[in-house]
């Protein structure tokens, strides 16, 4: 007889991580939003600052923009997951396709916070005349590093869906 694990507590956590997510995403871009738009502003109590980093605002808010998105997206990838996981099988294909997708994003936003600043610095001096200075932080390092872990762990999880749904299909 094949006993199937109570995934009832597994299945009320998501639905908690789900909501968390949503705010998350929302903060997110609430906040990027106030950053850009507003100058930074004290009145409330609290201010939303954008970090130029030495570009131009609008080239830095651009920039700030495009990684939000990324970021939004593989937000919203991890919600779709969580969905499936609140409803079907935890290593169901639907599951393991948006956790990759979720990783594929997350390293991408990671990967754009570090080039997408070095082309436009890189830019910028070019038609300035200046040699151009690129850093490369422990701190970059690390959110790339932890996206490649993310990523690994999907493929991890695919192959465990792929496991299952082969091993389902022999019984």
């Amino acid at each position: 007889m094949n006993a199937r694990p109570d995934l009832t507590k597994l299945r009320l956590f998501a639905r908690r991580l789900r909501l968390g997510v949503d705010v998350g995403a929302s903060m997110l871009v609430i906040v990027t939003a106030l950053a850009v738009i507003s100058p930074a502003s004290t009145a409330l109590g609290a201010s939303a600052v954008l970090n130029t980093d030495g570009l131009p605002r609008g080239w830095a808010a651009g920039l700030v923009i495009i990684i939000v998105a990324l970021l939004v997206a593989a937000l919203v990838e991890l919600h779709r997951m969580l969905g499936h996981v609140m409803r079907a099988p935890v290593f169901s294909s639907p599951v393991t396709r948006h956790f990759r997708r979720f990783t594929l994003l997350t390293a991408a936003a990671a990967a754009s916070n570090i080039v997408l600043p070095w082309l436009a610095k890189a830019w910028l001096s070019h038609v300035a005349g200046r040699p151009v200075a690129l850093t490369l932080t422990l701190q970059d390092l690390l959110l790339l590093f932890f996206a490649g872990v993310f990523y690994f762990v999907a493929e991890a999880f695919n192959q465990a869906a792929a496991f299952e749904t082969d091993s389902e299909a022999f019984v």
